[in-house]
């Protein structure tokens, strides 16, 4: 959306709003912490003058060291911080404190991760999609940022992290990275984030398909934008290949009303297309090639993980 298409949330607190608790899972990662918090505090002072937010912190740094960078914005918010000490090495823990948080707080619960920034509208256009929908739980966008100095080829990919879809649609799956969640559907579902999800990932899908089962009205917000910083150690060729391959393996895991041979078919089409394609590519664009590529290593990861292939949250 074009800056002056954003619609104008600089005014006082919206009539029909619920307050609301931005929940922020946070590991090793203080630094992008603070620059997160004092984004958002921007973000609440100069666009949602008036409006009842909070923030949420669950730390799941062995040290706990987070909680310094949380109570250091206490005063920046209207519903003040709270920091949830988890250490548990277990994503699924971490995200279930803040679920219990929101409850807690009575507020909805608005996923963040410690390494995003998002634009200004972004909780507003959340809101405008549960408010016109009636919806239990509204899924945003979020896109990559590379650093400048990354490779010309990075720059090149699509910015989008997985499918987007149009705005008030019901999309096919959910991410924590940005997402609204009513707390009255929290407290009257009880859902949780599986354990045994909390350290191979996936957990955030499996969720909010398990929401769909249990006839929760998810919608996307398209317009509502979320930045994922992507650092230098994450901008390199093997990091991003990884990358697809770990997208295609929890494809295959996650996919629990997509027949076998579907995939399979889709894996083997992905594989051959994808080299073919990168091939015919890569001596106009590497970006461009990369993308093909990255379908083929998807396509690889997809077929690999119906074997049984397990990997690790990263």
């Amino acid at each position: 959306m074009n800056q002056a298409d954003r619609p104008d949330v600089s005014t006082a607190a919206q009539p029909w709003a619920a307050p609301v608790l931005i929940g922020i899972c946070t590991y090793r990662r203080n630094a992008e912490l603070d620059r997160l918090l004092a984004d958002l505090a921007s973000t609440v002072e100069g666009r949602y003058d008036g409006f009842a937010v909070g923030i949420a912190v669950a730390d799941d740094n062995p040290d706990l060291s987070a909680r310094e960078v949380t109570e250091r914005w206490s005063e920046a918010f209207p519903l003040g911080t709270r920091w949830l000490g988890v250490a548990s090495g277990n994503i699924s823990a971490a995200r279930n404190a803040l679920l219990d948080a929101a409850v807690e707080a009575e507020a909805d619960l608005c996923f963040l991760d410690d390494d995003e920034m998002p634009d200004p509208a972004w909780l507003h256009e959340l809101q405008r999609v549960r408010r016109s929908s009636d919806a239990d739980v509204v899924i945003g966008s979020v896109h990559r940022r590379f650093p400048a100095d990354a490779p010309n080829w990075l720059h090149e990919l699509p910015s989008a992290l997985g499918v987007t879809y149009p705005d008030g649609s019901v999309p096919e799956v959910g991410i924590t990275g940005n997402a609204l969640i009513s707390v009255s559907w929290l407290r009257q579902s009880g859902l949780r984030f599986e354990a045994e999800l909390g350290t191979t990932g996936g957990e955030d899908v499996t969720f909010f398909n398990t929401a769909k089962g249990r006839g929760a009205n998810v919608r996307y917000a398209a317009n509502s934008l979320v930045w994922e910083i992507v650092p230098p150690a994450r901008s390199t060729f093997s990091f991003q290949v990884g990358f697809e391959f770990r997208t295609g393996v929890h494809i295959a895991r996650f996919s629990p009303d997509v027949p076998v041979p579907r995939l399979l078919a889709r894996a083997a089409r992905d594989m051959s297309v994808g080299v073919v394609r990168a091939a015919a590519a890569l001596p106009r664009s590497r970006g461009v090639a990369f993308t093909h590529l990255g379908r083929a290593v998807r396509g690889g990861g997809i077929a690999l993980g119906l074997l049984g292939l397990r990997l690790d949250h990263k």
